[in-house]
């Protein structure tokens, strides 16, 4: 939310660019330093990329659910995929066994029985297959920095009426809707009742 006004004026930047604004700090530390010594093949250092998922449901929101209130999930337009040098990985792009694939055509290998699954944890409880899932769970599409204001939809999703009049101060242009469904809620990875 804090960074919500830096985010409709610039657009969505790379971790590298929006270093320099000094923006509230949402991700795990260990994770960043991973995703730092990646290089997409072909392409740049993913923290030079705009990371976006596929679907906002998935365990690094589950990470940080203790934030809910803070937290608000911007829509972005589906035409990014076919932007110039977009990317696709078909897990979280800092994943062992990860592929990517230039977009449009990677798309195809995104796994969407996973990707869009409200739960997406092995039946079975095999930690081997539950880690593999999380991964899918986090594909992203990768957009070379900036993604300008105009791919923002305008519109963003927030998990409760306090949260949206919250934002609606900060930023009274954006259309904001409350759903619970994209947020985690106690200790389970399912949504609020």
């Amino acid at each position: 939310m804090a960074d919500l006004p830096s985010i409709l004026q610039r657009g969505l930047l790379s971790h590298n660019q929006a270093a320099a604004l000094r923006p509230h700090a949402i991700s795990d530390p260990a994770v960043q330093l991973r995703r730092s010594r990646v290089r997409v093949p072909g392409g740049l250092w993913l923290h030079d990329y705009v990371n976006l998922y596929f679907d906002s449901h998935n365990p690094m929101l589950s990470k940080i659910r203790h934030m809910n209130r803070d937290l608000v999930v911007l829509e972005v337009s589906k035409v990014v995929v076919d932007l110039p040098d977009v990317v696709i990985a078909d897990r979280n792009a800092a994943k062992e066994m990860v592929r990517f694939g230039t977009s449009p055509q990677g798309l195809e290998i995104i796994d969407g029985g996973i990707v869009y699954k409200e739960f997406w944890k092995d039946p079975l409880g095999d930690p081997l297959e539950d880690e593999r899932r999380d991964g899918i769970k986090c594909s992203e599409v990768l957009t070379p920095s900036p993604l300008l204001p105009r791919f923002l939809r305008g519109t963003g999703i927030v998990c409760s009426e306090d949260a949206k009049a919250a934002i609606e101060v900060i930023a009274p242009s954006l259309r904001l809707r409350v759903g619970s469904r994209h947020f985690f809620w106690g200790g389970t990875a399912g949504p609020r009742p």
